[in-house]
């Protein structure tokens, strides 16, 4: 539902209704009543900036140091009360966030939230999109509680109706959506005759353990398998959907890009990285899951050898060839398929893809960059064992522009403009590409 220019509707009213939502949501979640004393909480706070400072790539690129110092002293000196993990973790994420750099931050406390869910607890099952053009609202399945919005240029009133479910059935009331759609990893000739591939995360999502995290050996299978089969079926045009892909490491995705490729390649033309006690420890960490001679994790520790804390140096990167004659898509018409919520590298596929010319890109621009502050490393406060990711190197697209800005689509497609009952968004995205390609 697409509401065109300014909404007058009661936002307050709404914003505080998620509101108490959320602090709802949240106190329920709370298995643990065990708290944490001012003391060890302010020890964890200053423990959390000092290290987000020595660790991170430049902590203070978008936010000024003075203005973090500023609120470090205003959030500590409200630590007067015992706080319990949820409450701190909360609090500190709002510290975390005002460096406004993706990779520097602290992760939703999902544990919690799918305790909660699977506890009965209620949501509120509409998404809203504020686009330039206009906001969309995408409704539940039933009716059960009503809002009311007017649009301030027409007058025209619109009524939304939507459930207030527990987690089971909402799970039973989504219907909109098809199995394929929701499979993280899949492939497909089409009957239109474009191969579809979508990679998923750029990791093992099938870890038992955090060292099988990053074992590539499913993935490369998986993207060997998928390739053969359209290679095979001979598709002209192949569309590889990165939508809310989270990201992962190259690693995963150079495998990938390696069968589109036509020549050599980088995932950045410089990968600049930060020195620091915290990196070399998280890599050490890595270390310990018997990496392959070659692995990143294997020359990252011998570069932090030969360097001293807080150097920032350009790392050596290697290109990647394409894999040869028999594992190649090479000559192929390739789409790939990005939205907002494609982040991290994935947004690093689409930029090598387009500045290579290995793909045309095709979606809505992303959210997260292409030149960025990334290559995410963790470590843990001491009390409370929050976990906090901080970004130890800048990364420059292959084009080598230092602009801070995502990857902007070679063919615009505007997401959520649907009416419910039409076309699905890939169906409609294929009738782009197929009228592109009879444009040329």
């Amino acid at each position: 539902m697409l509401f065109h220019g300014a909404i007058e509707m009661s936002f307050n009213t709404l914003f505080a209704s998620l509101l108490l939502l959320v602090s709802l949501n949240c106190s329920y979640a709370q298995q643990s009543t065990t708290t944490f004393t001012p003391a060890q909480l302010r020890e964890d706070f200053s423990q959390l900036y000092q290290n987000l400072q020595s660790g991170s790539y430049d902590l203070f690129a978008h936010y000024p140091q003075v203005h973090y110092d500023r609120d470090y002293q205003n959030f500590l000196a409200a630590l007067e009360q015992p706080l319990t993990k949820l409450e701190a973790q909360k609090l500190f994420m709002r510290f975390v966030a005002l460096a406004r750099i993706a990779h520097t931050r602290i992760d939703f406390p999902v544990a919690d939230y799918r305790s909660f869910l699977e506890n009965s607890g209620k949501t509120l099952p509409f998404d809203l999109r504020i686009h330039t053009e206009g906001v969309f609202i995408y409704e539940g399945e039933q009716a059960v509680y009503r809002m009311t919005l007017r649009d301030a240029q027409s007058q025209e009133i619109y009524t939304v109706t939507q459930p207030t479910l527990a987690q089971k059935d909402q799970l039973q009331s989504v219907t909109d959506a098809s199995t394929a759609e929701r499979k993280l990893r899949d492939y497909e000739v089409r009957a239109d005759g474009i191969g579809y591939l979508k990679p998923g995360p750029f990791y093992n999502i099938y870890a038992s353990s955090d060292a099988e995290v990053w074992d590539t050996t499913e993935f490369h299978s998986f993207i060997d398998e998928a390739f053969t089969a359209l290679k095979q079926a001979e598709v002209t045009r192949v569309l590889i959907d990165l939508r809310g892909n989270p990201g992962g490491t190259n690693s995963f995705s150079d495998h990938m890009l390696a069968w589109i490729a036509d020549q050599p390649f980088k995932f950045a033309s410089d990968f600049r990285v930060k020195v620091s006690p915290l990196a070399r420890q998280a890599n050490q960490q890595r270390l310990q899951g018997n990496p392959t001679a070659g692995d990143t994790s294997l020359q990252l520790e011998d570069f932090y050898a030969r360097h001293q804390e807080g150097d920032i140096i350009s790392f050596p990167l290697a290109d990647t060839p394409p894999h040869g004659a028999t594992k190649s898509m090479a000559g192929t018409e390739v789409f790939i398929l990005v939205d907002r919520y494609s982040f991290s590298n994935a947004v690093s596929v689409a930029s090598i893809a387009q500045d290579y010319g290995f793909a045309t890109v095709i979606g809505e621009k992303t959210a997260d960059l292409a030149t960025t502050y990334a290559a995410m490393e963790h470590f843990t406060l001491r009390h409370t064992g929050i976990e906090v990711g901080f970004p130890k190197a800048h990364i420059i697209r292959p084009n080598g522009d230092l602009k801070a800005d995502g990857v902007t689509p070679d063919i615009s497609f505007s997401f959520g403009t649907a009416k419910n009952g039409a076309k699905t968004e890939l169906e409609r995205v294929i009738d782009l590409i197929q009228q592109e390609t009879l444009n040329h």
